[in-house]
This record gives structure tokens, sequence and C-alpha cells, in this order.
């Protein structure tokens, strides 16, 4: 939950205002429970402010199914839907923020060899090992993860100086290859390992998503073809 929502509730209900929105908070077995809430202050009769006053609608099960919408069912990343909203809106901001834009593509080396080998639930949750380390590395408030289907993964972020762009990179590639999960069929490699390409969306420049995608395609491919388990950034 944004902290900032909690700064907001103060500031308007201390000028007289109501607010409403939307919060969330755990019941007493640590799961969420989402409210639709109104904070509305109570006055005296000379309209000086006494106390305050809530409303609130238990929303948890429209919320769990937004959130289902928009989540791929293995990994919990969000997912394809989800990505072509959020990389049209972040674009959007980055350009009215003036703050660059980076895009990354991430593809699982022969997976589908590693699938053949070792079975679909040895798959699932190399996945779910991917997916776990690239939740840990898009935490910030404007860091998105995704899975776009198969072996296929995105990381949308921001405001990140270009020197910072290949450590931030390089630094999933190396946390992937390092959980040793043993892959014989990925050529001389022997373990587990992705492909990285990577666009990054300066202040100045105008590309529009497609042509954005189509960068990062390219970076993504250029990595396949130098042997794998490589990053490559577009320029």
């Amino acid at each position: 939950e944004n902290p900032i929502k909690y700064v907001e509730i103060p500031q308007t209900t201390l000028k007289g205002k109501i607010w409403t929105g939307e919060l969330i908070c755990k019941d007493k077995f640590g799961h969420d429970i989402w409210y639709k809430s109104i904070i509305f202050p109570k006055k005296d009769i000379n309209g000086v402010i006494v106390g305050y006053g809530a409303k609130r609608q238990d929303i948890t099960d429209r919320k769990i199914a937004e959130l289902q919408s928009i989540t791929d069912g293995l990994t919990n990343l969000y997912n394809k839907r989800f990505f072509k909203q959020i990389f049209s809106s972040e674009r959007n901001r980055a350009k009215k923020n003036k703050k660059n834009l980076v895009l990354l593509m991430l593809d699982i080396d022969n997976f589908k060899k590693y699938n053949d080998m070792y079975g679909h639930f040895e798959g699932d949750k190399a996945l779910k090992k991917v997916a776990s380390i690239i939740r840990s590395n898009a935490e910030r408030a404007n860091d998105f993860g995704f899975r776009l289907g198969g072996e296929e993964f995105a990381i949308i972020t921001s405001n990140l100086f270009t020197d910072k762009i290949m450590k931030y990179s390089q630094k999933i590639r190396e946390s992937i290859f390092n959980q040793k999960i043993i892959h014989k069929d990925n050529l001389d490699i022997g373990f587990l390992s992705v492909s990285i390409g990577v666009f990054n969306l300066e202040i100045k420049d105008s590309y529009c998503c497609d042509e954005i995608y189509k960068f990062v395609d390219i970076a993504l491919y250029k990595a396949k073809n130098l042997g794998r388990n490589k990053v490559v950034i577009y320029d």
C-alpha cells in the first residue's frame, strides 16, 4: 500500500474536508482486507472540528478479482494484458516528468529443452524462481515485473541513470544464473540462464511504445546470438 495515501488522509481531514479512497489492512490471520473508506470531520455548531468519523465497505472480493485479471497465475507477476496498459502509462508519465524509462526483456535460454528434459513440474519451479528474482529487483514505487507468457519476462523501471542500467541488468542475470539450476541441454553453460535485451528511453527521445518494443526485441535477439546468458543494451 502506498504510504503517501496515509499522508493524504490527515492533510485532507484537518482542512475540514472529506477523504474517500481504498485502504488495505490485515485480518487476525494475516490476510489482506480491502475497504472502500470515507473519513470525515465532525464539527460543532460553530464549525470547529471536534472529532472524526468513518464509514467503510469491504471490497476484498472485488479487489481480488481485479488482481487476478492482471496477474499471471503461476508466478504472481503482472501479466501481458497489464503490461500493455502499464507500458503505455509509464511511457507517458516519464515524458511528462522528464525522466528516462528503461524496459528489460528477459528470456530463459533453451527453456523448451529444459521442459523436455526435466518435465513441466520442474519447468514451473524454474519459472517461479526467475519470477522471484525479478520481483526482488523491481521493488521501487515505479518498478513493474511481468511474465509475458511462456519463458518471457519483462521489467519496466525509470529514473535509472545510464551508467547504472547495465549494472542493474547484469545483477538480475547473475542472480538467476547463480541459482545453479542444472540445465545440461543449455549448450556449454550447464545451468539455467537468461538473455536480456534492454532499451533506455532517454528524456530527449520520442519513440512510441511499438518502436521501443521493437528495439528491445532486437537487443534480446542479439544477446541470444552472442551465446546466451548475456545482457545487450540497444544503441
